[in-house]
C-alpha cells in the first residue's frame, strides 16, 4: 500500500508537469480545431488571499475564535424554553384568502 502512495504523491512542479502533459495531448484534438476552440497552454496565476479565522460572539459578551476544534470546546449553556402561545394571527393578502384558510 506505501508503495502505492508513494507512486501517487507528486509535489507541485510534478502536478504542474502532469498537468501540461494532459494539455498538450487534449489541444491536439481534432473536434477542438473543427469548433474553432482556442485554449491558452499556459495557465494563469491567480492571487488570493486567507481569510481570517471568524470569531463567534456569546451571549455574555465573550468572543470565541471558530475552528473545527473549538466548537466541540464552547460552552454550551441551557437553551431558553420556548413560550405556549395561546392566540396567534395569520397575515395575508386578499387573493390568497382560500390557501390561508386551509390552515385551520
Amino acid at each position: 500500500m506505501r508503495d502505492v502512495l508513494a507512486a501517487c504523491r507528486k509535489n507541485p512542479a510534478q502536478k504542474f508537469k502532469a498537468i501540461q502533459d494532459f494539455s498538450k495531448d487534449l489541444f491536439k484534438q481534432k473536434a477542438l480545431k473543427d469548433w474553432g476552440v482556442i485554449i491558452e497552454s499556459e495557465p494563469i496565476e491567480i492571487g488570493s488571499q486567507i481569510l481570517p479565522m471568524p470569531v463567534m460572539e456569546l451571549a455574555n459578551g465573550r468572543t470565541a475564535n471558530i475552528d473545527a476544534n473549538s466548537l466541540k470546546n464552547l460552552p454550551i449553556q441551557k437553551p431558553c424554553e420556548a413560550l405556549t402561545y395561546q392566540r396567534w394571527a395569520i397575515v395575508y393578502e386578499k387573493r390568497h384568502f382560500n390557501q390561508a384558510n386551509q390552515l385551520f
